[in-house]
């Protein structure tokens, strides 16, 4: 009789591990998937910022030889340095230039602008994830604390791995 109470004792006990060995899978999948949701963000939101250093690079690099030399010297370190269109756009002797060279600050305007709207976009990606990411983290925090540090963990190497 012993034996038997023992054999269904140890049989109950591996069925109900079933539904939690289910969870925890799902639980694993789904925060996978938040690391790698994670990870596209990050990628992107650098992406951008490449894309935005190298345009103000090259724009500087170009406006930097088509700068007349006799060009009011603090107006000149300020178009070098400005990074923004409109910024540069705002001085009178912006409209020395030449018409070639307004175009080139014209057209990095927009492209920044286009830039700037795609992060605006990403940013808004990212809060809908970071929600995602809390209600994930609180969901398995109190059953299975192993599982919360390693996911916590692993979203802080990403955010600590992006640019500040």
């Amino acid at each position: 009789m012993k034996i038997y109470t023992l054999h269904i004792l140890l049989l109950l006990s591996a069925v109900m591990l079933i539904p939690a060995c289910d969870n925890r899978d799902a639980w694993r999948a789904e925060g996978d998937k938040l690391i790698s949701q994670a990870t596209i963000l990050a990628q992107q939101h650098d992406m951008l910022n490449i894309r935005i250093d190298s345009l103000w690079d090259t724009t500087t690099a170009v406006l930097a030889t088509a700068i007349p030399e006799d060009f009011p010297p603090t107006d000149r370190e300020i178009f070098l340095h400005a990074r923004n269109a409109d910024h540069i756009r705002m001085f009178m002797s912006f409209k020395t230039l030449d018409t070639e060279t307004q175009a080139l600050v014209d057209s990095a305007g927009r492209y920044d602008e286009m830039i700037a709207g795609q992060l605006r976009i990403l940013q808004q990606q990212r809060q809908v994830f970071e929600k995602q990411k809390l209600e994930f983290l609180q969901k398995i925090a109190g059953t299975t604390p192993e599982d919360f540090r390693y996911y916590a963990d692993q979203f802080h190497m990403i955010a600590d791995s992006a640019p500040k």
